[in-house]
Formats: C-alpha cells, sequence, structure tokens
C-alpha cells in the first residue's frame, strides 16, 4: 500500500521568490494593480528579507531615511515617522510588515518556503517551480526578488572548530545575543563590520577589529531630524524622487 502523501500543485499566473522590498512591491503590483493570481514565497519566517535577517547592532539604512521608502504611495510617505537621517533595522522591518498589511499582502505569501528547483516548459509556457515544503507551484511567470544578501556566506579559517565561544553571522543575528560586558572579535570592516563595530564598542568589555585589508572610514553622521527637516522631505515629495533617480550614483544622501 503507498502512504505517500500526494504533491500539492498551485496553478498562478506569477510566482515572485522573495519578501524583500522588490518581492513585497512586485506582489502589490500583480494582484493590486494588474489583477494577476500572484503569491510570493520566502524561506524566512517574516517579510523584510535583507532587513529580517540582518539584525546585528548598529544595522541602518545606507540611504537617507527620505528616499529609503517606496515612492508609489504618497499618502503612505506622508505618514512614515521616521525622525533620524538614517532609518535603524527595527524601523525597516515594521515598516515593510505595514505594507504588507496596508495592501492585504500577506494572505499572499507563504514563509518558511524555499524555492529548491525551477523548471520552465518552452512548449507549454509554463514554470514548475519545487520548494522544500513539497509544494510545487505552477505558473506563467517567474520572478526572483533574491536580492544580494540573500545567503549567508561563512569562511573557512584555521581554528574555527575549536573555538570555545559563540561564532555568528552579522547575516543570521540570534535575537537573544546581547554582546555587553563581552570580548568581542569582529572579522571584517565592511560597511556591515564597521557598523557592528561601532555599536558594540560602546558596551562591550574589550573589542578587537580583524582587517585583512585596512579602509578609510568617516563617521555616518546619523542624528535626529528637526521636525522642520522632516515637513520638508513631506512637502517635497516630487522633488526627493526626481533627485534620487537623477543622481550619478545609486545611493541617496
Amino acid at each position: 500500500m503507498d502512504n505517500a502523501v500526494p504533491e500539492k500543485i498551485y496553478q498562478l499566473d506569477v510566482l515572485v521568490v522573495g519578501a524583500g522590498f522588490g518581492g513585497i512591491y512586485m506582489l502589490h503590483k500583480l494582484r493590486n494593480e494588474l489583477g494577476l493570481n500572484a503569491v510570493a514565497i520566502d524561506r524566512a519566517g517574516g517579510v523584510g528579507g535583507t532587513w529580517y535577517w540582518n539584525k546585528y547592532p548598529g544595522a541602518l539604512s545606507d540611504s537617507e531615511s527620505f528616499v529609503y521608502q517606496y515612492s508609489f504611495d504618497r499618502e503612505l510617505y506622508q505618514q512614515t515617522p521616521w525622525n533620524t537621517k538614517y532609518v535603524p533595522q527595527r524601523q525597516i522591518l515594521a515598516y515593510l510588515n505595514g505594507v504588507v498589511d496596508r495592501y492585504s499582502l500577506r494572505e499572499h505569501i507563504q514563509l518558511e518556503t524555499g524555492m529548491t528547483d525551477a523548471e520552465f516548459d518552452e512548449t507549454a509556457g509554463v514554470w514548475t517551480v519545487r520548494t522544500d515544503q513539497g509544494v510545487t507551484f505552477q505558473s506563467r511567470f517567474l520572478v526572483t526578488g533574491l536580492g544580494l544578501l540573500s545567503a549567508t556566506n561563512l569562511p573557512k579559517f584555521p581554528g574555527m572548530e575549536s573555538f570555545q565561544g559563540r561564532l555568528v553571522h552579522t547575516g543570521a543575528w540570534p535575537e537573544d545575543l546581547d554582546l555587553t560586558g563581552k570580548r568581542v572579535g569582529v572579522i571584517g570592516n565592511g560597511s556591515t563590520g564597521n557598523q557592528v563595530i561601532t555599536a558594540t564598542a560602546p558596551v562591550a568589555a574589550h573589542l578587537t577589529s580583524f582587517q585583512r585589508t585596512p579602509q578609510y572610514s568617516v563617521p555616518a553622521g546619523n542624528r535626529k531630524l528637526t521636525s522642520q527637516e522632516q515637513q520638508g522631505h513631506r512637502d517635497n515629495f516630487e522633488a526627493n524622487w526626481d533627485q534620487s533617480v537623477t543622481r550619478p550614483w545609486p545611493w541617496a544622501s
């Protein structure tokens, strides 16, 4: 007797892989504006993409707060209460969850579900996507919103196996980790490493920065915005985005 569980196959117009900034935006456009049967999947336990995983101390946006949000909803822009030059991770994650609820997207996002295989049938014009939850999707279109930071890379180095302390990666930061009063070593001094170092040094008993290549760093200059600055950003909605898209570099500041 065959007791195998039947494979669940869902028919869609579009499957979106990833529920970060890009995936959420795409799902909203597909469902709410184009009226398509679209679903998003994400291997995380919540929406947010980069901002779900990267919960390390000091995590901030790399662009100023007045452009680090969606541009398609002017009313939401007026309501977003960000009051610092750069936005902390927790506020960004809360913002994205608010967008998901505002546009009734949560029921169309399947979390803790990773894509394991995708195959396109050129004759039928259909994607078949299998997941690690035993669910298969068949869709006319497949949109990957995986981003650049969707997989952690923990390099191997001598002594790693014998290390007696706690070893963590910034891309999978545990909720219960408190570095207050601890001896801390930070490997790497890119933007993430610098954020961890500057946030942890004041509370750690001792902090050592391990660097292969020294890097020139300057203070981020994060600060509270005045009420006049906040209102100025709200009043100049169109100008903010015109300025952003016409800059020769990808980050606004």
